[in-house]
């Protein structure tokens, strides 16, 4: 043997070593010298030697009566592994030269190995088990050749079923091929991911999968042996989806018909809306109308009561009269409420800008109506405390709020009772109160009393005789809110009623006017309610 072999031999892996028909060495390498514990080819036999040489003496006298591969086991001294000792003859242009090669395994080592590969195989196999994914394998032509449980799960059928058949034959390719081995990926050996797969149940049903796939060659030649890959089942994504888009086109069909609604509400406003403005123009004309005759009724009414051109003749003529004058004087009044609430509700009505002097306005309303007090035997009076600052407002607006207020509070105040009129300032607001001990108002009319021709069942405004339509209050409201104010209304049956009434003093968008203080009013616009 040369020395480039020698030292090729020695460099080898396995331990290995030459011996001659009567066992004795005649080369090892080094690894073969490390296990049997010897320091060279002559080395005196150890116990571990010695059994070497027993064992490969066996297989000799076997292989020279048979010939060809010899393996036999012996127990290493000390007892810490098994060897295998592989023995066959040393041919050269098939002729014996008496010379034999022997190879040393360790059985432990490859006990070992196979314990591992066993346990890599349970692990591999447990996590297909519990995976919600499963794998296939196929041949070179697209047959399945292996196939995890858990698409047996999904469709039903046993493993059987599917291994040596195409997926064409359970089920459907949703990628423009019948089958994965007529897909181009599949002819060009290219890999391809999430292609949509169909299988079907034994009951009919469809379950959607994703497979995904590689290529896989053989190792030593390079040749195409099939591919292997996995799937994934989305049957419960895609019937999420499809509720999804269910759920959609009924949402859909909802909100068109919701739209549908509003535009059928929004007509119906806008007629009932320009109904309410013809009905308050109607109104508004009307009374406009009525006027011109009642103002000549009260104007003759007067002459008459008066006696102006001479005796009636009978007393009972002059009370007729009075009566006439009277009745006419309320019916205007009100035809005036309808007409100044037809004109606010028309949104024509447009509220004039002058500095107001509120005592002095509430002053004159007050003496106005000494008289009717006196007459009802009600106490009325003006407390102000401090001289307020001027308002900024519409004057006739103001004086028509506390003239209203206190025609109600004298109108339900008995003989006996009082009504005070207060007006001061609280910081940048004017506060008018009319406060009276009349009858009051009961609780579940409250809601009611400032509503147009609203009135309650059991409200004390049915038994007094006046003004009917329940605009009074009603009209008081729309003029405070067109001041942007407030009006509030405190009652109790039997103790009377108090209403407080809020004005700014200044516009919300404007200053105060340069007007004297004592104007009454000027031609500017304060603002449209």
């Amino acid at each position: 043997m040369t020395v480039e072999a020698r030292k090729l031999l020695d460099l080898a892996l396995p331990p290995m070593s030459i011996v001659d028909r009567a066992a004795n060495l005649v080369f090892t390498n080094q690894t073969f010298r490390q296990v049997l514990g010897i320091s060279n080819d002559n080395a005196p036999d150890n116990a571990r030697m010695a059994a070497f040489r027993t064992h490969v003496g066996r297989a000799i006298a076997e292989l020279n009566g048979h010939g060809g591969t010899v393996t036999s086991r012996y127990l290493r001294e000390p007892p810490d592994a098994d060897l295998d000792i592989t023995c066959f003859p040393l041919n050269e242009a098939g002729r014996s030269q008496g010379l034999y090669v022997t190879m040393l395994s360790d059985v432990q080592a490859s006990l070992q190995e196979l314990e591992r590969v066993r346990q890599a195989e349970a692990r591999l196999h447990d996590f297909l088990a519990c995976s919600a994914d499963w794998v296939w394998e196929t041949d070179a032509s697209g047959v399945v050749t292996y196939l995890s449980d858990r698409l047996t799960f999904i469709a039903g059928w046993p493993v059987q079923f599917f291994v040596g058949h195409r997926f064409s034959e359970f089920g459907r390719l949703e990628h423009g091929a019948e089958d994965i081995s007529q897909t181009p990926e599949f002819r060009d050996r290219q890999p391809f991911r999430d292609f949509e797969f169909h299988v079907r149940r034994p009951s009919g049903e469809v379950f959607p999968q994703l497979i995904s796939g590689v290529p896989v060659f053989d190792r030593d030649s390079g040749h195409f042996i099939g591919y292997r890959g996995s799937g994934t089942d989305v049957s419960k994504q895609v019937g999420a989806m499809r509720r999804m888009q269910i759920s959609e086109r009924q949402l859909s069909a909802a909100l068109a018909a919701l739209r549908q609604k509003n535009r059928e509400l929004e007509a119906a406003f806008t007629a009932a809306r320009e109904s309410s403005r013809s009905k308050s123009r109607f109104l508004a004309t009307m009374s406009h109308e009525l006027r011109t005759p009642l103002n000549a009724i009260i104007g003759f009414a007067e002459v008459m009561k008066s006696e102006l051109f001479g005796d009636l003749g009978n007393r009972r003529y002059q009370s007729y009269a009075s009566d006439i004058h009277a009745s006419a004087c309320m019916l205007k009044d009100l035809i005036s409420d309808v007409l100044d609430f037809s004109a606010i509700e028309a949104g024509s009505k447009e509220l004039r800008a002058a500095r107001v002097m509120v005592d002095r306005e509430a002053a004159s309303v007050v003496e106005g109506l000494m008289t009717r007090a006196d007459a009802a035997g009600i106490s009325l009076s003006l407390e102000c405390p401090h001289r307020p600052p001027p308002l900024e407002a519409d004057p006739q607006a103001v004086r028509r709020v506390l003239a209203n207020l206190l025609d109600n509070a004298l109108k339900f105040t008995p003989p006996g009772g009082s009504v005070t009129v207060t007006v001061e300032q609280q910081d940048e607001t004017i506060v008018m109160t009319v406060c009276d001990t009349g009858v009051g108002i009961p609780p579940g009319a409250l809601s009611l009393v400032g509503q147009a021709f609203e009135r309650a069942e059991d409200s004390p405004f049915r038994a007094v005789e006046g003004r009917g339509l329940g605009l009074g209050l009603a009209l008081c409201r729309r003029l405070v809110d067109g001041h942007h104010g407030r009006l509030q209304i405190d009652s109790a049956v039997g103790q009377g009623t108090t209403v407080v009434v809020t004005l700014p003093l200044r516009r919300p968008n404007g200053k105060l006017s340069s007007e004297d203080p004592t104007a009454s009013g000027d031609d500017r616009p304060l603002w449209t309610n």
